[in-house]
């Protein structure tokens, strides 16, 4: 099992609780080595630009689905759009284009 930064996790026992255990030398890394930082620039940026819609109704222009915006998702490996259809399947879309650019538009009035 990896941990946030890439090493390696080994299942441990803890007072109270499971826990685990850092264990660098198995060579478990994710592709860049590292993690994105908890508060980098670029997730700064896209909570400034896009927190202001979080609950708001998108159409996908590609499949015509409606979506409520749920909010971002900073994982390990990048950041996502979080979208929920009606069902309540969640879809992510990747931060590294913008929304518009993942065919996501704004639903003027419905978003109450």
């Amino acid at each position: 099992m990896c941990g946030i930064n890439g090493d390696a996790m080994e299942p441990g026992k803890k007072e109270g609780g499971n826990c685990a255990t850092l264990n660098p030398q198995s060579g478990c890394r994710f592709d860049s080595g590292t993690s994105p930082p908890l508060a980098s620039d670029n997730w700064v940026q896209l909570l400034n630009e896009y927190q202001k819609d979080f609950g708001k109704w998108f159409i996908d222009t590609d499949n015509g689905k409606h979506l409520i915006f749920l909010g971002l998702l900073h994982a390990v490996d990048d950041y996502y759009f979080a979208m929920s259809e009606t069902g309540g399947k969640v879809i992510l879309y990747s931060c590294v284009v913008s929304m518009e650019n993942n065919h996501l538009l704004l639903q003027e009035g419905c978003d109450e």
